[in-house]
């Protein structure tokens, strides 16, 4: 269900669900959320698999976050973005999660956990093993998992992966700015839906040309 997404994905981001209501048949949700004593109001829209993602919906959510009053909007699920969608949501402030995964991939076996670190751990970190956070190994913003629990560039996330030989082991990653192609990852890793047709509205070819 839409709204057991919505929960998953503010829970793996640190989230404590206040409140959750969903506006029915279009496809939105208002979260009240609190993280570290602060709440938080969220406008989420689940956007269909095979629709495009273009600046009307930017829009849409814009409209919503002033209606409810929220200070974030996201965008989950969509085929794929428009770059001029891409520019309106860096500008509005909406998180843009374009082909975002159906399900929990922290629930698979062979994905570790991660997490962004905190402002005392990262001056250990640095401190500790004597180097600058450019030096570190990066991962891209663009990451499934870094999407998941929020990073954005600049942070460094811990993973900590578990093995029955070699136990606890823990790596950090210094996030970076990524291109995100959902379609061109798709067609490489060929796991292309068939059959499933994309949406793209009238406004959102006009983007295109």
């Amino acid at each position: 269900m839409d709204s057991e997404k919505v929960r998953t994905l503010l829970s793996l981001r640190g989230y404590n669900i206040i409140d959750l209501k969903e506006i029915t048949g279009e496809g939105f949700f208002v979260v009240d959320a609190e993280k570290g004593g602060v709440n938080q109001k969220f406008v989420v829209k689940v956007a269909p698999p095979n629709k495009v993602v273009g600046t009307a919906m930017i829009r849409e959510v814009k409209e919503k976050m002033g209606e409810f009053k929220a200070g974030r909007g996201v965008i989950m699920g969509g085929k794929r973005s428009t770059p001029n969608a891409e520019e309106m949501a860096e500008e509005s402030g909406v998180e843009l999660l374009v082909d975002y995964p159906r399900f929990n991939i922290f629930e698979h076996e062979l994905v570790p956990r991660h997490e962004v670190i905190s402002e005392e751990e990262r001056k250990w970190l640095l401190e500790t093993f004597h180097v600058r956070e450019e030096q570190l190994p990066r991962i891209k913003d663009t990451d499934p998992a870094v999407k998941a629990i929020g990073a954005k560039p600049g942070d460094i996330i811990k993973i900590t992966r578990r093995s029955p030989t070699a136990g606890e082991t823990v790596f950090y990653r210094y996030v970076v700015k990524g291109k995100y192609a959902p379609q061109i990852a798709k067609e490489e890793y060929g796991v292309i839906e068939e059959g499933e047709e994309e949406v793209v509205e009238e406004e959102e070819r006009w983007e295109e040309l």
